[in-house]
C-alpha cells in the first residue's frame, strides 16, 4: 500500500482536496443545465437566481481547498533535498533528489482528475437535476420562499428519483448539426484554462521558489484567457440559442442538445488540461520573472 501511495502521490491532503474539487466540478457541470430548466419552465431569470444556492457550496469548497493546495507547494519547497519528502513511507527518500516542481506536479495531476471525475458525475446527474430543479422553480414561484426552495434542492430524497441517462438519452441529443460547433471548441478551451488556472500558477511557484508569491498572484494570466473566450466566444452564442428556444424560434430540444455537448466538451477540457499544465506553468513563471525584473529596475531608478 505504501508503494501505491508513492506511485500515485496520494496522501490525506490530496484526498481531502480531491473531494472538495470533485464537489466544485459537479456543481459547475450542473450549472450548464440551468438554461435547460429555464427554457422548459419559461422562467430563466428565476432559474439563474435559485442556482446560486448550490453555488454557495461550490465557493465554500474552493475557499477551503485553496490553502491546502498552496501548502503542497510550500511543503515541497521546504522539504526538497532534506532527505525525506512526505509522510507516505520510508521508501520516499528518493524524493530528496527531486526538484519542488517534480514533487508537486503528480499531485496536481491527481487534482485535475478530480475535475474530470466531478464532471462525469455531474453529466450522469443532469437528467435528475433538470427534473428536480424545474419543479423547484415552479414551487418557488408559487410559494415565494427561498428557504423552501433550498430545502427542496438539497433534499437527500432526490437521490431516490435518480434518472441515469440511457441509450435513448444519447440518441436524442446527438443532432450536433443544430448547434454551432465553433463555440463548442471555444468552450473546450475555456474549461481547459479554468481547470489549470490556479494550479499552473502554483506550479510556477514551485519552479521558481524565490518568486512563488509573485507567481501565485498571476493565475489571472491563465484564467484571463478563459474569461475572454467565455464572454466573447461562448456565452453570447449560448444566450442566443437559449432566447431562441424560449421565444419559439427554435425547438426546445436544441437547448438540450447544446447542454449535452457543453457537458461533454467540459469533460474533454478537463482531460486536455493535463497537457497544458506544465506549458502554462512555464508561461506564468516567465511572467513572474519579468515582473520581478521590472520591479528591481524601478526600485533602483527611484
Amino acid at each position: 500500500m505504501a508503494f501505491l501511495g508513492d506511485l500515485f502521490c496520494v496522501d490525506g491532503v490530496v484526498l481531502f482536496v480531491f473531494g472538495l474539487l470533485t464537489i466544485m466540478s459537479i456543481v459547475d457541470t450542473l450549472n450548464l443545465s440551468i438554461r435547460v430548466s429555464g427554457v422548459l419552465t419559461k422562467r430563466l431569470a428565476i432559474a439563474l437566481s435559485l442556482f446560486n444556492i448550490l453555488m454557495v457550496f461550490s465557493r465554500m469548497s474552493n475557499m477551503v481547498q485553496a490553502p491546502f493546495v498552496g501548502g503542497m507547494v510550500d511543503s515541497a519547497v521546504n522539504e526538497a533535498g532534506s532527505g525525506f519528502i512526505g509522510p507516505i513511507s520510508a521508501a520516499a527518500n528518493y524524493n530528496s533528489y527531486l526538484l519542488p516542481e517534480q514533487i508537486v506536479e503528480p499531485r496536481f495531476r491527481m487534482l485535475i482528475l478530480a475535475y474530470t471525475f466531478g464532471a462525469m458525475i455531474g453529466a450522469f446527474l443532469t437528467p435528475t437535476f433538470q427534473a428536480v430543479f424545474s419543479k423547484v422553480i415552479i414551487e418557488f414561484e408559487t410559494r415565494k420562499s427561498v428557504f423552501r426552495a433550498m430545502i427542496r434542492i438539497l433534499n437527500p430524497l432526490n437521490f431516490f428519483r435518480l434518472r441515469l441517462p440511457g441509450r435513448r438519452h444519447f440518441e436524442r441529443y446527438t443532432n450536433w448539426r443544430a448547434i454551432p460547433t465553433g463555440f463548442l471548441f471555444w468552450h473546450l478551451l475555456v474549461t481547459t484554462f479554468y481547470t489549470i488556472g490556479v494550479l499552473s500558477a502554483l506550479l510556477a511557484g514551485a519552479m521558481h521558489p524565490e518568486l512563488r508569491a509573485t507567481a501565485g498572484t498571476l493565475s489571472g494570466l491563465v484564467n484571463g484567457i478563459a474569461t475572454f473566450l467565455l464572454f466573447i466566444m461562448v456565452d453570447p452564442t449560448a444566450a442566443l440559442i437559449t432566447d431562441q428556444c424560449i421565444n419559439g424560434q427554435r425547438p426546445e430540444i436544441d437547448i438540450k442538445v447544446m447542454n449535452f455537448y457543453l457537458i461533454w466538451t467540459k469533460i474533454l477540457g478537463t482531460l486536455l488540461a493535463q497537457l497544458f499544465l506544465v506549458p502554462m506553468a512555464k508561461y506564468v513563471g516567465w511572467a513572474a520573472i519579468w515582473v520581478n525584473t521590472i520591479s528591481k529596475q524601478w526600485s533602483i531608478s527611484f
